[in-house]
């Protein structure tokens, strides 16, 4: 019996310690990060999964606005780099739409291509759930 009083205590403290987005204060903002390939604006499976997982966020908290940074690497022509950067934070901005979030909730904005050590981390969206 002592056992699985113990057993009972036990779990219902591991209980308290889960949160799931509904249980989060209303302030409590997000930040996801979506890669892509060298000059690419495809959303593959992985980011699909990002898109996905901040939606369910977003859903969660209607209230919240959407803020979607789109970000290129340095390869030559920054004109070419900075429209990169633009149809990445489009292509985000769009999945977020199919996925059932209203546009009115969505700010995509492109910034100035990157030079980094990494060229992967120059090659990313930001979202911002905020």
């Amino acid at each position: 019996m002592r056992r699985l009083i113990a057993l009972f205590f036990g779990l219902l403290a591991l209980a308290a310690c889960t949160q799931t987005p509904e249980k989060l204060p209303a302030d409590n903002n997000r930040t996801y990060v979506v890669f892509f390939t060298t000059a690419s604006a495809e959303l593959d499976e992985a980011a699909q999964t990002v898109i996905s997982q901040a939606t369910k966020y977003a859903t969660s908290f209607p209230e919240k606005k959407i803020y979607i940074e789109g970000y290129a690497q340095v390869k030559g022509d920054l004109s070419l780099d900075e429209l990169v950067a633009i149809r990445r934070a489009q292509a985000v901005s769009a999945q977020f739409v199919v996925n059932g979030i209203d546009k009115s909730r969505i700010l995509a904005t492109p910034r100035a291509p990157e030079i980094r050590k990494s060229p992967v981390a120059a090659r990313r969206v930001e979202i911002e759930i905020k």
